[in-house]
């Protein structure tokens, strides 16, 4: 996912006209959720021209989310033919992904146009519960979000992992 979201808006020919790195939704077939970054944290959705032909073909729209019901990390395949099938799970016992974007003078901005850096926070947990433990930890992202308010009083290890992804196409 770092790679990727590093090289979002990757234009070796320049060829594309209107090119936007950061999107809020796919062309079809692949148009199946919209991403509006000034309220969804939990998804993030790019494009990237890899095979240097001029266009943004269907295997390089790609799409990450967190899925609380089956608390995963997904990533959005567009070669599988089933609409159901689309989102794979890449990380299981995943209790919250948080992606914050900042501009060219590291300020929070929701506006994909001026995303310069990206900061994932991915808190996971032990698969199975150790009764002999209670968390008493509250995950915070480096904004101060608390990134999952039910985490604490259980009976589960976790760790909070944050990176912040300089992205190279941009700006």
């Amino acid at each position: 996912m770092n790679r990727e979201l590093r090289s979002a808006g990757y234009n070796p020919l320049k060829a594309i006209p209107n090119y936007v790195s950061f999107v809020t939704s796919f062309p079809a077939p692949n148009n199946q959720f919209v991403v509006n970054y000034a309220t969804d944290h939990s998804i993030v959705a790019f494009t990237l021209d890899t095979n240097g032909n001029g266009a943004i073909d269907s295997s390089e729209q790609i799409a990450y989310r967190f899925n609380n019901a089956k608390k995963t990390l997904e990533r959005f395949n567009t070669t599988q033919a089933n609409p159901a099938d689309k989102w794979e799970a890449v990380a299981t016992n995943i209790d919250a992904v948080y992606f914050a974007y900042f501009d060219q003078n590291n300020n929070l901005t929701t506006n994909p146009a001026n995303f310069r850096y990206v900061e994932v926070s991915l808190l996971a947990r032990m698969e199975q519960q150790d009764t002999k433990y209670t968390n008493t930890t509250v995950y915070k992202n480096k904004e101060g979000v608390n990134l999952c308010p039910l985490c604490t009083g259980d009976h589960y290890h976790r760790r909070l992992l944050t990176t912040t992804i300089q992205l190279r196409n941009r700006g």
